[in-house]
């Protein structure tokens, strides 16, 4: 939830042209602390880090206060082992929604436990390590902009143009996301198809997340560039056997990535690139699924940046694969085709560069605006992100100007295909652990 004053300022800021970026508001960090040197320091720390920090006056009142002052964070620290900052916790929280960091002297299992059970963010020990908490307030203030900076594009240009990390205004960012709703829900597979650097992996993300089970696991196997051995090794298993029974009866059997995402969801990034024998071994696998109807079954979605209809008809692609991939397709648009959604993706990932390297780049010069909207941009969103990245790093005043933008004014041809199959549109009814396993694919869980 956004306090009070940060949602004025919210409706406040405007989004009329290239060069304006959203003004980050100035966080209001609430202390409680019974020790007025000890709140002197936590208040010069918060300043330093341009936090605005506020002080209650008792712990009873840091509840009224959160509420009137618009507060995002609290940092309570807690005497022994108190539990009426456990409460405070509590209050804050169900209040204001407020992120409560908590300094205390138990480290205890049990105290910690209890603290996060009540909904605080983090437990520090005393003395505070500013390292430490330095890394948490950087980290929710950018939770808190983001929501913010969604608040701002949902009340501009409407709910639909804003799902699950992406954006977008144009008409075919609006069907993809209409379609990533309708679909999410679902368990059938979904083929993702577009152009390198599109943002297809960020859609199957997106489907997962809205599928609302936050703790089944993600799997994201990367396909390019494996040999037939390993990927059948990879996504099945050493004994390349799926199911409970088979490792059950097999100890010495490794989870493969398709066991791994067992009751999730599996991501098979540029299926294409998987050998004939593996795709005809992986739809055998998903048909015997089926055909089992296993208590957790494992959601498929792939991506392509070919044309799989055509692979298809050339012998490169598994027919029998196809046929259920092809029952859900989701195509994103080159950036050349939504160039209405540039602005946007512009402003976003230099807020989001302004927050990782610290600094205070404000917007763009009427010149390197119009080299941004006359680029053809062949490499996409993935491309722009780059290019705002080191324009960030390379600008020396407060706007970023030509020169710093590395682009080169190439063309670049826009992708078509003749897609086979139901492709979905908006008109029909509609902190994260990472740990390799195995080296190409990264299992997710929420």
């Amino acid at each position: 939830m956004i306090g009070a004053q940060q949602s004025r300022e919210a409706e406040e800021m405007t989004m009329t042209s290239l060069g304006t970026s959203i003004r980050e508001p100035r966080i209001r960090v609430l202390i409680v602390s019974s020790s007025r040197e000890e709140a002197e320091t936590l208040c010069r720390f918060l300043r330093a880090w341009d936090f605005e920090p506020v002080q209650a006056a008792s712990a009873e009142d840091a509840a009224a206060v959160a509420r009137e002052r618009g507060v995002t964070i609290a940092i309570v620290a807690v005497e022994g082992r108190n539990r009426r900052s456990l409460k405070l916790v509590r209050a804050m929280r169900e209040a204001s929604a407020v992120e409560t960091i908590l300094l205390g002297r138990d480290g205890s299992a049990e105290f910690v436990t209890e603290a996060f059970r009540a909904g605080a963010y983090d437990c520090l020990m005393q003395p505070a390590d500013f390292r430490q908490l330095g890394r948490d307030l950087n980290t929710l203030r950018e939770s808190f902009c983001r929501r913010l900076e969604r608040s701002v594009w949902t009340a501009e240009w409407g709910p639909e143009s804003v799902v699950e990390g992406m954006i977008g205004v144009s008409a075919p960012m609006r069907a993809v996301f209409a379609a990533v709703r309708r679909l999410a829900p679902d368990s059938s597979p979904v083929l993702i198809t577009g152009l390198t650097g599109t943002g297809k992996e960020r859609v199957a993300q997106s489907l997962h997340s809205l599928r609302g089970k936050s703790d089944a696991p993600l799997v994201i196997y990367r396909c390019c560039g494996v040999s037939e051995a390993t990927a059948e090794c990879e996504l099945f298993g050493v004994r390349g056997e799926t199911g409970p029974a088979a490792m059950a009866a097999d100890s010495e059997a490794t989870a493969g990535a398709f066991e791994s995402a067992r009751g999730g969801t599996l991501v098979l990034d540029e299926i294409a690139d998987l050998p004939l024998s593996v795709q005809e071994k992986l739809q055998e696998v998903l048909e015997r699924e089926t055909a089992e109807a296993g208590p957790s079954p494992v959601r498929l979605l792939a991506t392509s940046r070919f044309n799989l209809f055509e692979a298809v008809h050339q012998g490169r692609f598994s027919r029998a694969l196809y046929r259920p991939l092809s029952e859900n397709i989701i195509h994103l648009p080159s950036l050349a085709e939504r160039m209405e959604d540039l602005p946007l993706l512009s402003r976003h990932f230099l807020r989001q560069f302004n927050q990782e390297f610290g600094e205070e780049v404000r917007g763009f010069s009427s010149s390197a605006e119009w080299a941004l909207l006359n680029y053809r941009w062949p490499g996409n969103v993935r491309e722009l992100e780059n290019v705002i990245e080191r324009a960030c790093l390379l600008a020396d005043g407060q706007h970023i100007e030509v020169q710093d933008l590395s682009i080169a004014y190439t063309n670049s041809g826009n992708w078509s295909e003749q897609l086979g199959g139901r492709v979905a549109r908006p008109d029909r009814s509609a902190t994260s652990t990472v740990v390799k396993k195995p080296t190409r694919s990264a299992i997710i869980k929420k």
